[in-house]
């Protein structure tokens, strides 16, 4: 019986699921709430607020709420954590513009404050996600490439891989297929670095065909496969303090 050990792609979706901790819902699930800008009386939404931040706002104010284009500028403990410049309307930020974090920068489309439509962030670090966005998350179709060379393009769901993608490794191994939750599900064929390859169906990470078993993004016990040692998987920096949407 043939059972290949491939290192798991859990580091590459730790770091999405990483990323993902400081986007979207996840942050405006705690609620978002109005702050006023002290100096021009100007109130804009903050949709992930953090505790001991004020908030700064230069541009044209309607109604007591920011309006037209301007500077969003959100301070904790006296230290900048968020910049935001394009269009605003009845205190939120959309349209096309741009935020920075210390984290990283994105430049695209916005509704209601958060990520939406076609936008590109890149990482401090080096990562980067270019594609469609829906309320703050990878949604859609795109492509998120990581410092160390790995590069996932294909369709998104929810911050997770999800639907057809295609996986490409520094050395050379690739996975072309569905994808459910992050890992290989459905048919997909992975072409390791020696040149074995794997086609056929994939269930949540594992491949069975025959004698020949596998997995992929998962470790072996996962897949019934308790004699392979599980490679190491690298912890991806935890982001849930951060001020991304």
């Amino acid at each position: 019986m043939t059972r290949r050990i491939i290192p798991p792609m859990r580091s590459v979706t730790l770091i999405a699921v990483s990323i993902a901790a400081g986007f979207g819902p996840v942050s405006a699930l705690a609620g978002g709430v109005w702050q006023t800008d002290p100096k021009s009386a100007c109130t804009v939404w903050d949709a992930a607020p953090v505790p001991d931040e004020t908030v700064g706002w230069t541009g044209s104010c309607k109604d007591g709420r920011a309006s037209g284009p301007g500077v969003l500028t959100i301070f904790r403990g006296g230290k900048l954590v968020e910049r935001s410049e394009g269009e605003f309307l009845d205190g939120k930020q959309g349209g096309h513009g741009s935020r920075d974090y210390p984290t990283g920068r994105y430049v695209g489309t916005f509704k209601d404050g958060l990520f939406e439509g076609e936008g590109s962030f890149v990482g401090a670090d080096g990562m980067d996600y270019t594609g469609e966005w829906k309320s703050g998350n990878f949604d859609g179709i795109g492509t998120l490439s990581f410092p160390s060379g790995t590069r996932y393009e294909g369709h998104f769901r929810a911050n997770t891989f999800n639907g057809f993608g295609t996986m490409v490794r520094p050395d050379g191994s690739r996975y072309d297929g569905e994808y459910l939750m992050n890992t290989p599900h459905g048919t997909g064929t992975y072409r390791s670095a020696d040149g074995s390859i794997y086609a056929g169906q994939w269930n949540h990470g594992c491949f069975r065909q025959g004698n020949r078993t596998t997995h992929l993004g998962v470790p072996a016990e996962d897949c019934g496969l308790s004699d392979q040692p599980s490679a190491s998987v690298a912890a991806a920096p935890d982001s849930r303090e951060s001020r991304e949407n």
